[in-house]
């Protein structure tokens, strides 16, 4: 299976709004009214990704059916909205639009999980929480992935650099934290997901199939990447 990252599309003429980063927020009060606010806040907001990591499946289960968000004056709805504050595990709001295309190719119910929320100054009333669990940093196949260190945007070279394990890539963000995957290899356990989402890496992983099915719906304020590129090889060390 081959895979492209997507992002959203930070632009106003895109999503609405001039902060580039979010179309909607889910104010404290909508969130302290919810049954499972504690729960919301222990977990999924003022937790750190260790914390999260080690308790992701309690952190799934929690039901956020109902929770209120407001876009703000002017933002698009778009078929991915992007939102505030950050919930680890949630990169998106998505649409109906979004989820016929996961039940089209069928992405397996155990790789995602969504709540409907309540937009409540949106016309489309059918958006929904998406969870994708986030794969832990030392999961990936470090002898098969390829980085380069960040220079000055205007360097003319990229100096690629290749590591054998987890251990490894510690090393270098202690001496340096500014490095990237031009290539981002993952074991073979994961080579039948259809969406993946990598600790470390902002964006997501989607199969070339459910991105032809997105764009073939149309979807909107979807950004399709060129990298880094991720492989999944049959034998993975």
């Amino acid at each position: 299976m081959k895979y492209k990252s997507i992002t959203y599309d930070p632009e106003p003429s895109t999503i609405g709004v001039k902060n580039g980063v979010s179309q909607l927020e889910f104010y404290d009060h909508f969130i302290s009214e919810h049954k499972n606010s504690k729960k919301i806040e222990e977990y999924l907001i003022k937790s750190d990704i260790d914390f999260f990591l080690n308790n992701e499946q309690t952190a799934k289960e929690i039901d956020l059916t109902g929770l209120k968000g407001r876009l703000y004056p002017l933002a698009n709805e778009t078929d991915l909205i992007v939102f505030s504050p950050m919930m680890w595990g949630y990169n998106y709001i998505v649409s109906q639009n979004f989820i016929d295309s996961l039940n089209e190719v069928q992405v397996s119910d155990e790789d995602y999980t969504i709540y409907r929320v309540d937009i409540e100054n949106a016309q489309n009333r059918n958006y929904y929480l998406l969870f994708i669990p986030i794969i832990p940093s030392n999961e990936v196949d470090y002898v098969n992935s390829i980085l380069y260190k960040r220079l000055r945007s205007n360097a003319s070279e990229k100096k690629y650099i290749t590591i054998s394990n987890f251990q490894e890539y510690n090393d270098l963000l202690d001496d340096y934290p500014f490095y990237d995957f031009t290539q981002l290899a993952l074991p073979s356990t994961y080579k039948s997901k259809h969406i993946l989402n990598i600790q470390n890496h902002v964006d997501l992983f989607l199969s070339d199939e459910l991105i032809d099915s997105l764009q073939s719906k149309n979807v909107t304020n979807l950004v399709i990447k060129k990298h880094p590129k991720l492989v999944i090889p049959d034998h993975s060390l």
